[in-house]
C-alpha cells in the first residue's frame, strides 16, 4: 500500500492511500504543536506544515516545535529538543540527519 501524510493548518497529519484514493487516518490537531508563544507575533499557534518520516516515525514541524509520531500508530511519541524557529515549513530526514527549512530567518538547520 502506497501513502501520503499531508498536513494543514486544521489537522496535525491525514494519511492518505493512494492505491485506494481515499484517507486512512485522520490526526486531529495536537495540542502538542501549538506553540502558543507565537500569538504575539501575529502567527497562527498551530502550523503543521513540515513534514517527513523513516522507518519508524513521522516527523511533523510546527513552527518552533519539531513533533515525533510513531509510524505505526500515529500516537504522538515526543517533541524533538532542536533549535527551530517561526515559520519553520519543510523538513527533510536522511539517515541519521534532520534537514530544517526555517523561512523566517532565511536558514537551513542540519541536525544529526
Amino acid at each position: 500500500m502506497t501513502k501520503l501524510i499531508i498536513t494543514s493548518n486544521h489537522r496535525t497529519f491525514t494519511v492518505y492511500d493512494l492505491e485506494k484514493k481515499q484517507e486512512i487516518f485522520i490526526k486531529e490537531k495536537d495540542d502538542n504543536l501549538d506553540c502558543i508563544g507565537m500569538t504575539s507575533k501575529g502567527r497562527p499557534t498551530f502550523r503543521p506544515f513540515g513534514v517527513t518520516s523513516d522507518e519508524e516515525f513521522i516527523y511533523i514541524a510546527s513552527n518552533e516545535k519539531l513533533g515525533v509520531y510513531d509510524k505505526k500508530t500515529y500516537e504522538f511519541v515526543k517533541i524533538l529538543d532542536v533549535p527551530l524557529f517561526i515559520n519553520t515549513h519543510e523538513i527533510l530526514k536522511v539517515g541519521d540527519v534532520l534537514y530544517v527549512c526555517n523561512t523566517s530567518t532565511d536558514t537551513i538547520g542540519i541536525y544529526n
